[in-house]
């Protein structure tokens, strides 16, 4: 029994049963992911800290929360932009607040003076980020919901794969979603993600 685990689900589909992995993920599903793993608490869902939040949105308490803790950018007063797409440097610089320091430097010659420069070498060092073939990293690029999700799943310690639902009681039970196939890359990271459960860890 001391062997046993638990995680909490962090990631919630779409009402019409969709998860969209191949979506992009708004700066404030971002942010409600990251603070739903960091286990903050939830009592502020005024819109009065930035301008633009909306008055019982949702993503308030989320947004609230991380401003709280201080790991968000943006000051007081400022615009948020919680309906737009988080970029890939932007994803950087959110967890750039939890992650642990390193010298690292990224080779990717396009974030060279980048705004988030500093969280994108940070991230790179860590292992939370790759580039693309042909070694850029498209700082200013959108990020898909599945990406985020195998980031954080690799940050807090959250691998899946085929073997992890080997042994689940009442696999029926899982949440499923119409538009998430168990051939797709992430079906398993999107799956852990999605759902929460008890565990054992594979040596």
């Amino acid at each position: 029994k001391d062997n046993i685990y638990s995680h909490i689900r962090y990631l919630f589909g779409y009402p019409d049963d969709t998860i969209k992995p191949e979506g992009n993920m708004t700066r404030a599903e971002a942010v409600a992911v990251v603070t739903r793993l960091e286990g903050y608490s939830f009592k502020d869902e005024s819109e009065k800290i930035f301008k633009d939040l909306k008055k019982g949105a949702w993503y308030n308490k989320y947004i609230n929360a991380a401003f709280e803790k201080g790991i968000l950018v943006e000051k007081e007063g400022q615009a948020f932009r919680p309906d737009e797409a988080i970029t890939r440097a932007e994803f950087a610089k959110l967890i750039s607040f939890i992650d642990a320091d390193n010298s690292k430097i990224a080779p990717f010659p396009d974030v060279k003076g980048h705004v988030y420069e500093d969280a994108i070498n940070k991230a790179y060092g860590n292992d939370r980020i790759k580039g693309y073939p042909d070694g850029s990293f498209r700082p200013d690029a959108k990020i898909t919901r599945a990406e985020i999700v195998t980031i954080l799943n690799n940050f807090y310690d959250r691998k899946a794969d085929d073997k992890s639902l080997e042994n689940v009681e009442n696999i029926k039970m899982l949440k499923h979603f119409k538009d998430l196939k168990e051939d797709y890359w992430a079906y398993y990271e999107i799956t852990e993600a999605a759902n929460s459960h008890k565990f054992t860890r594979r040596s």
